[in-house]
């Protein structure tokens, strides 16, 4: 069980405790609780907020302004931790940088966020942690991305991953999957947390 995930069944425990007017302790106690059905449902519905480990939950936001792809990065720097994984799926100009560009200047970088097309791999130093931004369209092998210091990376900070379908293997469990395409009046942004990123995606706001 994720860290994540265990936090959150502390949460609802407690919330169910000062919601039904009883202390943990009474179980020790020998009292048996009895619970209405209304109560029942309102536990259910709050227990029901805790994922299971290894879940997922995917959302889809409407991104109809170029800003809104940069708004959208902002909302997820918000939640971005050391250890974490954003890959970022779609064709050519489907807005994979914009989105890094919004991750970025929220967490502080003024200077330029070009594509690392060329160059494969960023790294940008903020206040709250080490970003680095990868581009694999240009690999064409797994070893590669060992070379890279992919591994290393996301260990000592948070990456986004252009590209990320040469992964493989490599895809951590715990990621944040950003699948961008075009709707036609704008762009629609399909958004799967996995593992951990379950939880944390029902915050995230868009």
């Amino acid at each position: 069980m994720s860290i994540e995930t265990l936090i959150l069944i502390i949460a609802a425990v407690s919330a169910a405790s000062a919601i039904f007017g009883f202390a943990l302790s009474r179980g020790a106690e020998g009292r048996k609780l009895r619970l209405s059905r209304h109560e029942h449902d309102r536990l259910d519905a709050i227990l029901a907020t805790v994922p299971e480990p290894g879940s997922t939950l995917e959302r889809s936001c409407e991104l109809i302004q170029e800003d809104a792809t940069e708004a959208l990065g902002a909302a997820i720097a918000a939640l971005l931790r050391v250890g974490d994984v954003l890959t970022l799926s779609g064709d050519l100009g489907a807005g994979k940088t914009t989105l890094s560009r919004g991750v970025l200047r929220a967490l502080g970088i003024s200077g330029p966020v070009p594509s690392p097309t060329f160059t494969l791999v960023q790294h940008y130093e903020t206040a709250a942690l080490t970003v680095a931004h990868f581009d694999l369209y240009r690999l064409t092998d797994q070893e590669e991305i060992h070379e890279l210091g992919f591994e290393d990376a996301y260990h000592e900070g948070a990456v986004m991953v252009e590209w990320p379908e040469l992964l493989g293997p490599l895809t951590p469990v715990d990621r944040l999957e950003v699948h961008l395409t075009d709707s036609g009046t704008g762009r629609t942004a399909r958004l799967v947390g996995c593992g951990d990123w379950a939880s944390r995606l029902a915050r995230l706001q868009c």
